[in-house]
């Protein structure tokens, strides 16, 4: 086994409990938004104090700036900030492009403040003064709120991919077409690069390569796309989280894919091999570029789950190839067949017409033209079930 592309055995969905004790755990990065430096000073220390990592805002355009600069998991906001901007327009800015939980600390509570809180969604409105178990379980249940929030919609992204990729996989039996939708519904949507690739199985899969964005076919991958070829010959799948090195991102999909992958920023990939009916007819990859997340195990788990569909659809796909390369042997066989018969079918016909113009043997003749013409009519049917078969058959009312 190689040491760039570790195995990782086949996965479920992620576990919900044990994803939100990780997220809302200890160690959460919390931006505390006060303009008050002796009351920042106190409340970082507290957080200090209670195992999260706290920075500090003094304005609401310095809260603003320091979100769009770091990823924080939660945010505490003073109402009222000096400047421009108060605490509420800040948080509104944030949300309105950043993910991130914003809980208020204020020592306001009119009903003016609090509408105008409400209305920018916060996952917490503490009045000061509060005790440390207060501010503590305040985090704690805002964190685990947006991550159980979080999972609710990646999951529901995951499934509408999923439900688009089975429609798609449901309409053809062409496997160049099926491939080729299933990319484009990946690309972008979930990766930034794609690559599906059949392996030659005798005659009843045909070596195929499609990569996304810019499909490349050809007859074989390359030789030096190691983690690929080690996919569908162990059976197991890759789950790859760095691969920024560009000798690495070679080794992986081969040399002749390495202008696509540093075009994107390659950063993580993943690739599992399509298996239906014990059959390993290839493998499905995905990349992430620089712009998006490095995958993980939930990552693996979804791909999983789709390259077992995809690979039930190409199966059928391949089936379906098979027996129409069989239909169009057998009508060859056909043609071939009766244009040899009917030639001495013939000579056989006008014999009898001879033999039954003597008188001693006519009925000799009559007998022998009356199997020619039935020996004719099926060969006639023949062509005919074939022509059915085509669809090609035409009608003499």
């Amino acid at each position: 086994m190689s040491p760039l592309t570790p195995e990782i055995a086949p996965v479920s969905w992620p576990d919900h409990d044990a994803t939100l004790q990780h997220v809302a755990g200890h160690g959460a990065r919390v931006l505390f938004v006060e303009d008050e430096h002796l009351v920042a000073l106190d409340i970082r220390l507290r957080l200090t104090r209670m195992g999260f990592a706290p920075e500090v805002a003094f304005t609401g355009n310095d809260a603003v700036l320091k979100a769009n600069e770091e990823p924080y998991d939660l945010i505490l906001m003073d109402v009222r900030l000096r400047g421009p901007m108060d605490g509420i327009d800040a948080a509104r800015t944030i949300r309105s492009t950043h993910d991130i939980p914003v809980i208020y600390l204020t020592a306001y509570a009119d009903e003016a403040t609090v509408e105008r809180a409400r209305l920018t969604e916060p996952y917490g409105y503490l009045l000061k003064p509060f005790h440390d178990k207060e501010l503590e379980a305040t985090i704690q249940i805002a964190l685990q709120r947006h991550a159980s929030e979080r999972l609710r919609s990646e999951r529901h992204q995951l499934q509408r991919v999923l439900s688009e990729a089975s429609a798609i996989l449901a309409e053809s039996l062409d496997y160049q077409r099926v491939a080729a939708g299933i990319a484009d519904v990946l690309v972008p949507r979930y990766a930034d690069w794609c690559l599906i690739h059949l392996a030659e199985i005798s005659d009843r899969v045909p070596a195929y390569t499609y990569a996304r964005p810019e499909p490349h076919e050809s007859h074989a991958l390359g030789a030096d796309a190691r983690a690929v070829h080690e996919v569908e010959h162990q059976h197991a799948a890759r789950l790859l989280i760095d691969i920024d090195d560009s000798d690495r991102a070679a080794t992986i999909f081969g040399s002749g894919y390495l202008p696509a992958l540093r075009e994107i920023g390659a950063r993580s990939a993943l690739c599992v091999p399509l298996i239906t009916r014990e059959i390993v007819l290839g493998s499905l990859s995905l990349v992430a570029g620089s712009k998006r997340p490095r995958y993980g195990i939930s990552d693996l788990a979804f791909v999983e789950d789709l390259a077992h569909r995809l690979a039930m659809a190409l199966d059928n796909a391949l089936l379906y190839r098979r027996a129409e390369q069989a239909i169009r042997i057998r009508d060859d066989v056909l043609a071939i067949v009766s244009h040899d018969l009917r030639g001495p079918l013939a000579t056989i016909m006008l014999r009898a017409e001879a033999i039954a113009r003597d008188p001693s043997v006519g009925h000799v003749g009559a007998a022998i033209m009356r199997s020619a013409h039935r020996m004719n009519r099926l060969i006639g049917d023949l062509l005919d079930a074939s022509a059915i078969n085509a669809g090609k058959l035409t009608l003499e009312l």
